[in-house]
């Protein structure tokens, strides 16, 4: 047995992911980096657990690039600044002083790195279908699995292109049947497509027995088991069905998920999967910085952030510290480190039980519960907060949604939910704007690389 260092390479010769993934060890056989289309025609258990790892690696890497996710719907969202001593793009283009364009980092770094994680999965899925190794049971929970990845990555593409949409499907560039992409979906209709992947893949994990047939890493611990990765798979959809606004189905989602209304303490609300990190050969977490570092690329929190906050709320104190020595970059100054990952190798939540929490309120709220959804927010409040009960309006529909974005703001900080949150409220223009000339965009550009393939909307 020895670590491996995995990606997934594709019949179609598509190489992804150039990161090493030492998540836990498999069995030495046919390096699926290089491997032949006979090989994978028919794989192995081994080379499903394999491919498994590579899938996992590369949803990792992408919250990772020259441009990660959460960096840069942190910018976006006014969570954060950037600033880059080697790169004024970070606070000029992303803070709206200077349009944004489809070549640079912005655009391409968090985009790319999903659409491998998105294209690692189906390539999974399809592999297992082929297999002769796998019982009928076994193939629903990988692909099950494979199909929940692909839906995350998805959403997370949405997420940055916003009304621009996405494409659902893509052809095989050595397919001459079909060797092109498929076309862009708007929003709405891309977030039917997920909503649809997701249930095709509670439907399989249902049906996939007690046991999965592939290894998860340590993160997973507790989603490991094909009832309870559908938990996982549930709690994504209940996200999906609040964009969606279907209250309804988010509240369905939410009682097959891994819901705790009863959650007592901060570990009560952490509980989900999770990306893990670790020394070489494994990689360290992607947002760490350490305090008062004066490298070129750093990340400061938002003076909003620490400005809007209620006295006491303890949130802050835990994700951020002020710094000795401040940074005045394009006429802003940051004066506080982000130190919500505080150590290099602190893992990075998936979805957990805050978030789930916080969905429960807002669909509440949408559907006249005020109660229901009151207390889910005090049980934000105090357990995460360490606040008082909310003691506004209790009966002001917009009053309880802007509380709940309140808390979601402070309990999901630099994770990429308030720039998205906001646009779904259509509040982007309540989101501060710290020079004057500066705007808030409500999505990025298609990279041009996407565009020159197929064309967009």
């Amino acid at each position: 047995m020895k670590l491996r260092k995995l990606s997934i390479y594709t019949a179609c010769a598509l190489l992804l992911s150039g990161t090493a993934c030492s998540y836990f060890e498999v069995e030495d056989s046919q390096d699926p980096n290089r491997a032949a289309i006979e090989s994978i025609a028919n794989p192995s258990r081994s080379q499903i657990g394999q491919l498994v790892v590579g899938v996992v690696a590369q949803m990792r890497n992408s919250y990772g690039s020259n441009a990660p996710y959460n960096r840069v719907t942190g910018v976006l969202g006014r969570e954060i600044y950037v600033l880059a001593t080697n790169e004024s793009k970070w606070y000029n283009d992303l803070l709206g002083a200077r349009p944004l364009d489809d070549i640079s980092f912005y655009s391409v770094g968090a985009y790319n790195q999903i659409s491998l994680a998105r294209r690692a999965a189906q390539n999974l899925q399809e592999a297992s279908q082929r297999s002769t190794f796998l019982s009928e049971e076994e193939k629903k929970g990988v692909s099950g699995f494979a199909n929940t990845v692909q839906a995350w990555s998805m959403l997370h593409l949405l997420n940055l292109m916003g009304e621009n949409g996405i494409r659902i499907e893509y052809g095989d560039p050595n397919d001459p049947r079909n060797p092109g992409p498929g076309p862009f979906v708007n929003y709405d209709a891309a977030l039917t497509e997920i909503r649809r992947l997701l249930d095709v893949a509670g439907t399989e994990l249902a049906g996939a027995g007690d046991e999965l047939a592939f290894a998860l890493p340590g993160g997973f611990a507790g989603f490991d088991d094909p009832e309870s990765l559908r938990e996982f798979n549930r709690a994504l959809t209940a996200r999906v069905a609040v964009y969606q606004e279907d209250w309804t189905g988010a509240l369905a989602a939410l009682d097959e998920s891994f819901l705790n209304l009863s959650a007592a303490t901060p570990a009560d609300l952490m509980v989900g999967p999770k990306h893990t990190f670790g020394a070489a050969p494994d990689v360290f977490n992607f947002y760490f910085q350490n305090p008062n570092a004066n490298s070129p690329t750093l990340a400061f929190v938002h003076p909003s952030f620490l400005a809007n906050a209620e006295p006491g709320d303890r949130r802050v104190a835990e994700k951020t510290e002020p710094r000795t020595s401040p940074r005045t970059l394009g006429d802003l100054t940051g004066t506080h480190d982000p130190t919500l990952y505080t150590t290099n190798t602190t893992p990075i939540s998936i979805i957990r039980n805050e978030e789930l929490l916080l969905i429960y309120a807002e669909a509440k709220i949408q559907l006249g519960q005020y109660e229901d959804a009151i207390s889910a927010l005090n049980t934000i409040r105090t357990v995460a907060g360490g606040l008082t009960p909310y003691a506004g309006s209790r009966t002001d529909k917009e009053a309880l949604i802007s509380e709940m974005l309140k808390q979601r703001q402070y309990s999901l900080w630099y994770e990429g939910h308030r720039w998205i949150d906001m646009r779904r409220y259509n509040r982007l223009n309540q989101l501060p704007l710290d020079r004057t000339g500066d705007q808030v965009w409500d999505r990025l550009r298609v990279p041009f690389n996407e565009t020159a393939w197929g064309g967009t909307l």
